[in-house]
């Protein structure tokens, strides 16, 4: 059998720099795998996952999503996000400049 990958939402935090030089930054946190938004312990907001289009600035490519009801998650500020995952997917494509993607996995 082989091994479960899943990017999950604490997976896909986005830090991408606006324009060279500046000390501005933006950060997208994706609840992969999720259809709704989520606000976590700590006040941060993640958005729900979305498949890319053409014209999107950000979205997964293909992939199949899963929820993993009453799974008890600790030692994170952010348990909701674990609770979804997104797996078998091409890929993400985000159209931002200067990315520094910063991506959690979790393996089953």
């Amino acid at each position: 059998m082989s091994k479960l990958w899943a990017l999950v939402a604490a997976g896909l935090a986005l830090l991408c720099g606006l324009a060279a030089g500046q000390e501005s930054h933006v950060v997208l946190r994706v609840n992969c795998g999720a259809t709704e938004q989520y606000v976590d312990e700590a006040g941060r907001t993640w958005l729900a996952d979305r498949p890319f289009v053409q014209g999107a600035r950000w979205g997964a490519v293909g992939g199949s999503t899963v929820f993993r009801e009453g799974l008890q998650v600790e030692g994170t500020d952010a348990p909701g996000v674990y609770l979804y995952e997104r797996f078998g997917m091409d890929g993400y494509e985000f159209g931002v400049p200067l990315a520094v993607l910063v991506l959690h996995a979790l393996e089953w």
